[in-house]
């Protein structure tokens, strides 16, 4: 009996110790993905999502692997968190801890772009707050375009990121819509603006994904391949940075610790709740990771996300991190 017991123990604590950072090598978890496109909804919480009017997500999600249950960072702030979205590790790590605009500050450790611009891939983003500043590192991002938020807002960032979606197919692209968290802070966590406010964000993301539908795959920058449309092709990453309560969001507030993850494109599982999985709790961090395995780019340094093979519908990739 004692012996069953203490094997239990064992095998409560494996599932429920955080993994070690580890390095990801190059290799291709999914031979048929060309391109990922991460888009990301400020201040999206899971239970707001599922009770607001979101047609294009719950297609993504009926195509695709997903969870409501994904965690943020502990700083639950918008930079800190999206840095480790796009950099695979804490923001001990990456550095960026504040959250304002700063000039000329960029994170100590490579972004999802740095390493696909060494990799010769095509670099985007489309964001709507003007401290996205500091993912434009010297010659990374091919295609930026960073909203001045005094007069533009997600209208904008969706007009130039179908835009760029069409006239340059970007390997990888980033694309932030704001307004959802704009409206948390000024009317709620959960308030009947915020709602209508997701129901706008997805139309907003259907206009991206619909240009994705109608683009053709060719360019991209090397290894990118041609042919067919950019959907075919591209591995879609959705999520958010932080939930939050009241008008606000941050450490310490268990609202703020959850945001929903998405993943949907080629050989990606269809309609699989990522929660039938046991183990460990789907990261932001988990993102970078994701992504980069995704494109064959190593990451030759330990980080804290692992790429979530769970997603994909074939066992013959599932051979080098296990993400349970």
């Amino acid at each position: 009996m004692w012996a069953r017991l203490l094997v239990g123990i064992f095998l409560c604590a494996a599932v429920s110790s955080p993994a070690p950072p580890r390095a990801v090598p190059a290799w291709k978890a999914n031979p048929d993905v060309r391109r990922v496109l991460i888009v990301s909804i400020d201040g999206l919480r899971p239970d707001l999502l599922l009770r607001a009017d979101a047609p294009n997500v719950r297609a993504l999600m009926k195509r695709g692997s997903y969870t409501m249950w994904a965690r943020t960072i502990a700083d639950a702030y918008t930079l800190p968190a999206h840095l480790s979205m796009l950099t695979g590790v804490t923001s001990e790590k990456h550095g960026i801890t504040w959250n304002d605009y700063t000039e000329d500050s960029y994170p100590q450790t490579p972004t999802i772009f740095d390493l696909a611009k060494k990799k010769g891939l095509s670099t985007a983003i489309a964001v709507a707050k003007m401290k996205f500043i500091v993912l434009k590192r010297p010659g990374m991002i091919d295609f930026p375009f960073i909203a001045d938020e005094d007069k533009q807002g997600d209208a904008d960032v969706v007009r130039e990121a179908v835009k760029i979606i069409r006239e340059h197919k970007p390997a990888v692209m980033f694309v932030h819509l704001a307004n959802v968290d704009v409206v948390g802070h000024a009317e709620g966590w959960g308030s009947a603006k915020q709602i209508e406010a997701i129901h706008l964000a997805d139309a907003q993301l259907g206009e991206v994904l619909e240009a994705m539908r109608g683009a053709g795959a060719g360019e991209g920058g090397a290894g990118a391949g041609a042919g067919g449309k950019l959907e075919e092709h591209t591995l879609i990453l959705l999520s958010s940075d932080h939930g939050g309560s009241g008008r606000g969001h941050g450490p310490d507030d268990a609202p703020s610790a959850d945001v929903p993850w998405i993943a949907a494109g080629p050989r990606v599982r269809e309609n699989f709740d990522l929660t039938l999985m046991r183990g460990r709790p789907i990261s932001v961090m988990d993102t970078f990771a994701t992504a980069a395995a995704a494109l064959g780019i190593e990451v030759a340094y330990p980080i804290d996300g692992r790429p979530v093979e769970a997603i994909y519908t074939s066992d013959e990739s599932l051979h080098a991190l296990p993400a349970w």
